[in-house]
């Protein structure tokens, strides 16, 4: 909508309204009767849970009245009620700690957005045209309900995948039971940018498959080898809020952070100290820096899980030398050995893998590699090291899993958008050209939705329940559930209620 269009909306009022559609049939506007009370000027504050990643922020959310657009019954209006105004950390939120990220504060504009799709629709042109039709919940779910009526009929459940977003809230358990019931395989998470290099890595060298908890805070020494923890990578409010106290927190000291990357990231952009490496190297130099400190007895040796998953460990890492190290990774052999010195000196110290460093076919190694400096560091469950979430735990399925679709009979999607992100070799976008039938839960037609039969659009997450327990961010376990903050706007369902009614039509 266009800002002085937008003005014009807000300042009508119903009078006005009404003789402006008798003069111009272009320019009627229906003005809904509230279905609430309401209280002009006051301001209330109600809790909820940012969507934006999967950190799970608990957030404030202020919510006054305003007049906002709206389709009721099909047709769009302007109503009077209570909505969203704000977002803001919640204080006492051991996640976010009272901040807020950009992406946090502009989720607000996923229920406001202007191509939100606002009832059920059916497609009605070419897979991928994005051209459909609205029609009732009623038709939409009894469509849904009658193709998997035939797929039980025929005992090929196996043939319905379900594609979802990574996340750990009851949501995903009920997609995951809805599933098991009918038989079909578990469903999918999909992740564009995932990390499961890192929760394999965790699991070999610590026993926990999860993203670690990084204890900025009480750090005097970070070395980030592509993990961009002041960008988006893990818990990025959290980590955040630990550098600050890392830099500020402790008299007469200030933490350093070192980022080992070949691309400047945010958080290398904020570093004390940038050391670019050739691409797939990174764990050359995590091996190194180790190799430095082992064989000039900076520290115990250690023989733990994480140590015994390198090859030549054992015999001091001979092969990692700071003059071949110079010669893969390009770091100069002179500065391998100042940061092993000062990494075993300012304790503690801890390195952490991520992003593009794990992103590389030889990306295990990497971590595993970064893993296994850090267990030397001391910095395993220990105070300004890492630490793994108490039920945090959660593993992915095989993200090979999605070449399972081809041979689908009915593709399910939520919250995910695989024809966008996945690379063109996997031939998603060819999949869904050819899948017999798509439902999408999507508020957007975006690139897989466009290839939808039908749309059955989900509250946003200010218009319904929201719960999330986060896989990292806090040392101690953390679930955040809260209520819907105001009406829905549109005439969407929860996803979760319409996967429930269908169950009991099935």
């Amino acid at each position: 909508m266009e800002r002085r269009d937008f003005i014009k909306l807000t300042a009508i009022t119903s009078a006005s309204a009404t003789l402006a559609s008798c003069g111009n049939p272009e320019h009627q506007l229906i003005r809904f009767v509230p279905d609430e009370d309401l209280a002009p000027g006051i301001a209330e504050f109600k809790p909820s849970v940012c969507p934006a990643c999967a950190a799970g922020c608990a957030v404030n959310v202020r919510v006054m009245q305003a007049d906002v657009d709206t389709v009721r019954n099909g047709q769009s209006g302007v109503v009077t009620m209570s909505v969203a105004k704000k977002l803001e950390g919640q204080p006492k939120d051991p996640i976010s700690q009272g901040g807020l990220c950009a992406r946090g504060q502009a989720s607000i504009q996923i229920t406001y957005h202007p191509d939100r799709v606002t009832q059920p629709m059916k497609r009605t042109g070419n897979r991928g045209s994005g051209a459909f039709t609205p029609v009732s919940w009623d038709e939409a779910i009894g469509e849904f309900v009658s193709k998997l009526d035939a797929i039980a009929a025929s005992g090929d459940q196996q043939s319905v995948a379900f594609i979802t977003r990574p996340r750990r809230s009851r949501r995903a358990a009920l997609i995951a039971e809805f599933a098991s019931k009918l038989g079909a395989p578990a469903p999918i998470a999909f992740e564009a940018m995932g990390d499961d290099v890192v929760r394999r890595a965790n699991a070999i060298s610590f026993g926990h498959e999860q993203l670690p908890t990084v204890d900025l805070a009480r750090s005097r020494f970070v070395i980030s080898f592509g993990a961009d923890l002041l960008g988006t990578w893990n818990s990025p409010v959290a980590q955040s809020a630990g550098y600050g106290a890392m830099r500020q927190g402790h008299p007469q000291q200030r933490g350093k952070l070192a980022v080992v990357e070949s691309r400047m990231s945010i958080t290398g952009a904020n570093a004390d100290e940038w050391v670019p490496v050739k691409p797939g190297t990174e764990g050359v130099l995590a091996l190194g820096l180790a190799h430095v400190i082992l064989a000039n007895k900076l520290r115990p040796a250690g023989g733990g899980r994480a140590a015994a998953a390198i090859d030549g460990w054992s015999g001091g890492l001979a092969d990692y030398a700071p003059a071949r190290v110079e010669q893969i990774t390009g770091v100069a052999a002179k500065r391998v050995e100042r940061l092993a010195r000062e990494l075993a000196d300012f304790h503690p110290a801890v390195a952490v893998a991520g992003g593009p460093a794990v992103a590389h076919s030889n990306g295990l190694f990497h971590a595993l590699a970064v893993n296994a400096l850090s267990d030397l560091l001391g910095a395993v469950e220990q105070p300004g090291g890492i630490f793994f979430t108490p039920g945090g735990q959660s593993p992915l399925p095989n993200p090979q899993s999605l070449q399972s679709l081809s041979t689908a009979r009915l593709v399910v999607v939520d919250e995910a958008n695989p024809v966008y992100s996945t690379p063109a070799a996997l031939k998603v976008r060819e999949t869904f050209e050819q899948a017999p039938f798509v439902v999408s839960f999507g508020s957007f037609i975006d690139d897989t939705s466009a290839y939808a039969d039908l749309i059955l659009p989900d509250h946003t997450f200010l218009e319904s329940w929201a719960d999330t327990t986060p896989e990292s961010g806090s040392i101690e376990a953390v679930t955040t559930v809260a209520g819907p903050v105001m009406k829905p706007l549109h005439q969407t369902r929860a996803t979760a209620d319409v996967l429930i009614e269908v169950a009991g039509k099935l």
